[in-house]
């Protein structure tokens, strides 16, 4: 049978029968991963039971290329957004899959077949030094999902990413809004309204819509997308629960309707149920869509903050950042962010409560 053997922090596999000359077998399995090396050492030990394997006559990394298919890596990315897009991923996300993949194709070239990427290159590829650790931080996460999907296609054979590490996670903070910059914002869009009101620029009611709409991101922490989509039917006032039918995972889920959101909601004039929440006097229809709604917001939000002179690297999704920041800073804990915002990994909860010590420690320290 086989042996797993480590010598110098490498991994080996060794067969032994003693009919055999000589009587044990060794090669190199090409990982420092013990959990990798376990694995190939399964599947070749199942194929050397059952005929398929001779380790004293056959290559370890070619005697199954007839079972294997050779695919160039410009294919797998078509094969690979494709069932990302099956499976429901956003545009947005579906866009930075691309963007990674490609990158990395134009330093491998279109026509190299999956299993020639080199690991050395994958990993110039990720921590090249002119990139910012997030930057780098993203590469990695983007290939590795691709690569760990090639591999259970039976597209690759062996995962280049398997024994890169993982580059430092940047310590980056949320750039939250507070609430008295929110109302410094909102004046600023009010100030412009009247401005451009006056000499006819704009009909009534335009632009001064959205101040509502920047409230109500800050109050509930909804995404710019989930707000593009919001009709007054996913809001139950008796229950005091909005309903979001298309989260940035494509499931359904409820959140409170808090007070402060629900003052906002005073605020908007609600004529049918199947209404957009937040619209310009000028939308006509029942249809909208949500990317151009998020970016039209999102721009009309940062000439607000220039305006109201407020500092640079906040935007719209600040307020999100400002909504959970508030929670942190009330004493909630990660696991009640997450929650609240719908996180995926609850590490991210944890940024807000670590900002929120940081905060509290800075303060303490200049009260001493």
């Amino acid at each position: 049978m086989a042996a797993l053997l480590e010598r110098d922090g490498r991994y080996y596999a060794q067969f032994y029968d003693k009919t055999r000359n000589p009587v044990r077998k060794r090669f190199s399995l090409k990982t420092k991963r013990k959990r990798t090396a376990r694995k190939l050492l399964v599947k070749l030990e199942d194929d050397y039971l059952v005929g398929d394997f001779d380790p004293w006559t056959d290559d370890p990394w070619t005697y199954d290329e007839d079972d294997h298919t050779a695919v160039s890596i410009k294919k797998a990315k078509v094969r690979y957004l494709e069932r990302k897009r099956k499976d429901g991923r956003t545009d947005n996300t579906l866009r930075t899959y691309r963007e990674v993949i490609e990158l990395l194709i134009e330093e491998v070239g279109t026509k190299t077949v999956l299993d020639k990427v080199k690991p050395s290159t994958v990993r110039k590829f990720i921590r090249d030094p002119s990139l910012a650790k997030a930057t780098q931080r993203k590469r990695f996460n983007q290939l590795k999902t691709f690569f760990r999907w090639c591999v259970k296609e039976n597209i690759l054979r062996d995962n280049p990413l398997e024994d890169v590490k993982a580059p430092e996670e940047p310590n980056k903070l949320p750039k939250a809004i507070t609430e008295d910059e929110l109302e410094k914002v909102c004046r600023a869009v009010r100030e412009d309204y009247k401005a451009k009101r006056e000499k006819g620029h704009v009909q009534e009611g335009g632009l001064v819509w959205k101040i509502p709409l920047f409230r109500f991101a800050f109050y509930t922490g909804m995404r710019g997308s989930e707000i593009a989509r919001l009709r007054w039917n996913h809001i139950d006032f008796e229950k005091d629960l909005i309903y979001i039918r298309e989260q940035k995972n494509r499931k359904e889920q409820t959140i409170p309707l808090n007070s402060k959101a629900c003052e906002v909601l005073e605020t908007v004039e609600q004529e049918d149920s199947e209404d957009y929440v937040f619209q310009s006097p000028s939308f006509e229809g029942k249809d909208r869509n949500p990317k151009w709604f998020r970016e039209n917001v999102s721009d009309a939000f940062r000439k607000a903050r220039r305006a109201a002179g407020l500092r640079e690297g906040l935007s719209f999704h600040s307020l999100r950042h400002g909504f959970c920041t508030m929670l942190a800073e009330a004493g909630k804990s990660a696991v009640v962010i997450k929650e609240a915002a719908r996180h995926a990994d609850i590490s991210t909860s944890m940024r807000y409560v670590h900002m929120a010590n940081e905060q509290l420690k800075t303060a303490v320290e200049e009260a001493f």
